[in-house]
């Protein structure tokens, strides 16, 4: 990897763009979100939702 190139995966924080070519500003909000998200205690994150009748009846067919 080139020097600006390593510069830019640091700058993301963990994550990677694996398709789409994103503004420095798109990137700056993604990273703004997951940020925040990763910020919050958690019991403030939103509860995952049980599946419904439809995933449950589908996870035994997905292989």
């Amino acid at each position: 990897m080139s020097d600006a190139r390593g510069s830019a995966d640091a700058a993301l924080g963990g994550f990677r763009v694996v398709g789409g070519s994103p503004t420095e500003e798109e990137l700056a909000a993604a990273t703004a979100v997951i940020a925040a998200l990763a910020a919050q205690p958690a019991a403030e994150q939103p509860a995952r939702r049980a599946p419904d009748a439809w995933q449950r009846s589908q996870r035994g067919v997905r292989g």
